[in-house]
C-alpha cells in the first residue's frame, strides 16, 4: 500500500503542476458569475481509476494538502503543499456547463467538471499518467471540503 501512496502522489502532483502549468492559452476566457462555488474549498480525498483499479487516498494518505479559494470576483488563489514544499497558483475562473476553468496569470489553463453538494465540490478530470504505466486519459474525481 504504501508504494501505491507513494507513486499516486508522485503522479498526482507532476500532473497537477503539468496541468497548471503547462495548459495552453485560450483565445477567450468568458468570466461568469460563481454563485454557490465561492469559499474556500480544502482536498479530502483523490480516486484514480486505472488499469489496475481504482485508488482511493484522503489527502494525508497522499501527502497532498490542496486549498483553493474562489472569490465573488472570479479571482482564485490555489496553494499546494507537499513535503513541507508550498507551491501557489493565482488568476480567475469562470463558471460555464458544469465546468469551472481556472487560468493562471500565466495565461495557463485548468479545466475541470464539478458538482456542488452542500459543502463538497467534486471535481473530475483526466491525468496523464503514462510516465506511471498508466493511461494517458486517467479519470481522476477530487473531492473538497468547503471551509
Amino acid at each position: 500500500m504504501t508504494n501505491i501512496k507513494k507513486f499516486f502522489t508522485v503522479a498526482f502532483l507532476a500532473t497537477l503542476i503539468f496541468s497548471l502549468s503547462s495548459c495552453k492559452k485560450s483565445d477567450s476566457n468568458p468570466v461568469t458569475s460563481g454563485g454557490g462555488v465561492t469559499g474556500t474549498w480544502v482536498l479530502a480525498n483523490i480516486t484514480a481509476v486505472t488499469s489496475s483499479g481504482t485508488i482511493t487516498l484522503t489527502a494525508d494518505q497522499a501527502n497532498v494538502h490542496i486549498s483553493i479559494t474562489l472569490k465573488s470576483d472570479n479571482s482564485y488563489q490555489m496553494t499546494l503543499v507537499q513535503n513541507n514544499q508550498t507551491t501557489n497558483d493565482t488568476g480567475t475562473y469562470a463558471i460555464s456547463n458544469g465546468t469551472i476553468t481556472f487560468t493562471s496569470q500565466t495565461g495557463s489553463q485548468l479545466v475541470w467538471s464539478y458538482t456542488i453538494s452542500g459543502s463538497t465540490l467534486t471535481a473530475k478530470t483526466t491525468m496523464d499518467l503514462t510516465a506511471y504505466g498508466f493511461s494517458s486519459q486517467t479519470p481522476v474525481t477530487l473531492v473538497f471540503n468547503k471551509q
